[in-house]
């Protein structure tokens, strides 16, 4: 997954591709369920042999200060949030951190739309508006 505001030549890319994937803008609530649910940390853990490998860790308060704390001033799961959702100049750094993660299907799969309208129901394609 990734977070970020498309702008304008890849946004008519999604659109072509469009019945096969779902984006659009996500809610405080959305992205904060998320990172909850399926939040993971990519932490550096070096081994034995001297050489480092991302690990997978579970996010919490504690991962986030003692490895992004210092460089970013992201303490906590909220400062975490607050910065996906309001990108500034430590967003990559944060979207670096975190482990990427894959959705589950929709249930039932995605519904059949003949018309172009933007739709919150859970199982349309297309943007989702905000």
């Amino acid at each position: 997954g990734s977070c970020a505001p498309p702008p304008a030549p890849p946004r008519r890319i999604l659109e072509c591709c469009e019945p096969y994937i779902v984006y659009g803008a996500l809610g405080e609530d959305v992205v904060k369920e998320l990172l909850s649910r399926r939040g993971y940390a990519k932490v550096s853990v070096s081994s034995d042999e001297g050489d480092s490998k991302p690990e997978r860790i579970p996010l919490d308060n504690v991962v986030i200060e003692e490895n992004i704390g210092d460089s970013t001033g992201c303490i906590c799961v909220e400062d975490v949030i607050a910065e996906i959702m309001n990108p500034g100049e430590n967003f990559r750094a944060v979207n670096n951190f975190l482990w990427p993660f894959k959705l589950s299907d929709v249930d039932g799969g995605f519904t059949k739309r003949k018309l172009k309208i933007i739709s919150n129901k859970v199982g349309d394609y297309g943007d989702k508006g905000e």
